[in-house]
């Protein structure tokens, strides 16, 4: 399973086309739309691979998949998908729609998406669409159902509704092969997700209260008030203690690197320890003593070992590297991560990552010019005869 970083960083991947939906009328936009609805209308500007799906046939299940290029969590979850789609083939047709793309004029947006899916080929191998200019896919469908972030599946039923929405790589090909096999219990499905709307808005709340006062210390590199504020709220929405994590390690490293430390130890303890959002963490906080980061390089080293590792956690680990004061490892990372970035990050980022690299290849240098010069041993002097 591909981990994603926790939730408190929100604080601080030719068939003939099918005939034309019989399933109940669609959910108006703007709506909501949760688990047991009516699918909303499929729309596209365009396909991108695949030919055409008309919409949603009766009798037919649906995966419809909302990815953008830039989503480095979207490219992870394509190949999944595309096993997914060969494993269900013939039983659940997949569909992949392009949405929230990022760039300034239109013709390049459509050509980053044309150039991205090309560069996939066969690990993108099921049907692939873009969003209607007026982003009527991310209104009706993510906007509706409330979901913030990509890469995110809907499975559609052959009566037309909702089945299940969520993360690609956390047990959507469970849910889809009950659905299939025509075992799903949409009754509960239904419930769970009423249940973790509840949560969402709890989470909401809290951070309505509490979000902006702990910005504003975290800008203000007032960290005892950072603490204060995160025990404060970790109290009030226990619920949601672990939103208030991230401000809570920030500021111990600062304040209480006793409590830092044991932080760390109790995620290493858990069943399914993700450990690299301390090495993140502790990679981009200022300000810290050389043992914190060589730590974070210890964590980031095993972390990006890991199977299913982000890519996206390399340039903190050379960023550590570099406040290590092992700026030479740091520019060789650095300088890997870059090459492979270019054509594909957005050129404001890219430019960042270019920045960094300069400033750990002068670093290197200048610690190679002050290491202090390997002693040459001493040749002793052949004894003399008395």
């Amino acid at each position: 399973m591909t981990r994603r970083l926790p939730a408190a960083l929100a604080l601080l991947a030719a068939p003939v086309v099918m005939a034309a939906p019989q399933a109940p009328a669609p959910s108006p936009l703007p709506g909501k739309l949760t688990v047991g609805d009516p699918a909303p209308a499929l729309k596209a500007s365009r396909w991108v691979k695949g030919t055409p799906v008309a919409g949603f046939e009766k009798g037919r299940i649906y995966v419809v998949e909302f990815w953008a290029t830039w989503c480095g969590p979207c490219r992870q979850s394509i190949p999944h998908l595309t096993e997914m789609a060969k494993q269900f083939e013939g039983k659940a047709t997949f569909i992949g729609m392009s949405v929230w793309e990022r760039g300034e004029a239109p013709e390049k947006v459509e050509a980053n998406v044309d150039a991205f899916v090309k560069e996939m080929g066969d690990k993108m191998a099921y049907h692939v669409a873009r969003d209607t200019g007026d982003a009527f896919m991310a209104q009706a469908w993510m906007q509706a159902a409330s979901q913030k972030g990509i890469p995110a599946a809907f499975i559609v039923n052959g009566d037309g509704q909702i089945a299940w929405i969520g993360h690609p790589m956390d047990g959507l090909d469970k849910v889809l092969a009950n659905v299939v096999a025509e075992k799903h219990d949409l009754a509960a499905a239904k419930a769970d997700a009423e249940k973790a709307a509840a949560a969402e808005a709890r989470r909401s709340q809290a951070i309505a209260e509490f979000g902006k006062p702990l910005q504003a210390a975290q800008v203000a590199k007032d960290y005892p008030k950072l603490l204060s504020l995160a025990k404060e709220a970790a109290a009030k929405y226990p619920d949601q203690a672990e939103l208030f994590d991230r401000p809570r390690f920030t500021a111990s490293l600062h304040v209480d690197e006793a409590q830092a430390a044991a932080m760390i130890e109790a995620e290493k303890a858990k069943a399914e320890p993700d450990m690299g959002i301390f090495g993140y963490l502790i990679a981009s906080e200022p300000g810290l003593s050389k043992d914190w980061y060589a730590k974070a390089v210890t964590i980031l080293e095993a972390t990006l070992k890991e199977p299913e590792a982000s890519p996206a956690l390399r340039p903190y680990l050379a960023k550590a590297l570099h406040l290590a004061g092992r700026s030479k490892e740091a520019a060789a990372i650095q300088e890997a991560f870059v090459s492979e970035a270019r054509g594909k990050a957005p050129e404001a980022r890219l430019k960042q990552f270019e920045a960094d690299l300069k400033t750990y290849q002068d670093a290197a240098k200048a610690e190679a010019e002050t290491a202090p010069a390997a002693k040459k041993p001493v040749k002793k002097k052949p004894a003399t005869k008395g």
